[in-house]
């Protein structure tokens, strides 16, 4: 069984239900709802799970194994899965897709819910996680799968064909320019908390996210180009007109 609590993990994930099928798995993927969404617009097929009510149809199912994709705080429907695997003895692989709150992901009120082995992305997260606590032998360092992909796309695209399509798209005059694309996060109040974002300058800390982001950018772009084309892609919680701050 996979559970993928936010989309992030959910990205991950989705990757990796062809190596299970291979194995000769069958695959169940539950998915909250904001998962859901993506995982539609992505092509993979999930079930919708809202609550705990929702999740009790599957745990009813013989469950060899569970992939439990992190989300950014633990919740309620993460914990029953866990309970669950912890009294009938079944295996649990974490997935902690990034650095970020790495605290909080594994973590309900006071009681941490340690998972048999955990996957990350890098190994900073790897790092974080050994610092909380986890055991290091029990944590891999596997990359992402959508890097991966990134690459092979990357496989498709001659320069010729990226000068085309930059003509296309942002217009003739562009085209010399390197292109920036800013995607932004959710504004959350919790992501302001510094422990929440990890490890950086104490003029940064207690940043939202993006602004954190911006400024980072901000301090490096003047060393990287002249001049640049920038695309900004807003979170579905960011509203355009409340997006001024931006600016990069």
């Amino acid at each position: 069984m996979i559970y993928a609590g936010d989309p992030g993990s959910a990205n991950y994930l989705r990757f990796v239900i062809p190596l299970f099928s291979d194995l000769g798995y069958e695959v169940t993927f539950l998915a909250r709802p904001i998962s859901h969404r993506f995982l539609l617009q992505k092509k993979t097929r999930a079930v919708k799970i809202s609550n705990s009510f929702d999740l009790n149809f599957y745990l009813k199912r013989k469950i060899d194994l569970i992939l439990m994709g992190s989300t950014a705080k633990f919740e309620k429907i993460q914990k029953s899965i866990f309970n669950y695997a912890n009294n009938e003895k079944i295996l649990v692989i974490g997935i902690a897709d990034a650095k970020m709150s790495s605290a909080f992901r594994f973590k309900s009120d006071k009681e941490n819910m340690i998972p048999n082995y955990l996957l990350v992305t890098n190994e900073d997260t790897k790092k974080n996680l050994v610092n909380l606590g986890f055991p290091k032998n029990k944590i891999f360092n596997t990359g992402h799968p959508q890097y991966e992909n990134l690459l092979s796309l990357k496989k498709n695209f001659s320069k010729e064909k990226i000068k085309k399509l930059k003509i296309k798209v942002l217009g003739k005059q562009f085209e010399n320019y390197p292109v920036i694309t800013f995607v932004s996060e959710p504004t959350i109040p919790d992501y302001n908390k510094s422990e929440f974002c990890g490890d950086w300058p104490k003029e940064w800390i207690n940043m939202e996210r993006n602004n954190l982001a911006i400024n980072v950018f901000k301090r490096y772009a003047k060393f990287l180009f002249n001049d640049y084309y920038k695309i900004i892609r807003l979170h579905p919680k960011n509203k355009i007109e409340k997006s001024k701050n931006f600016d990069i």
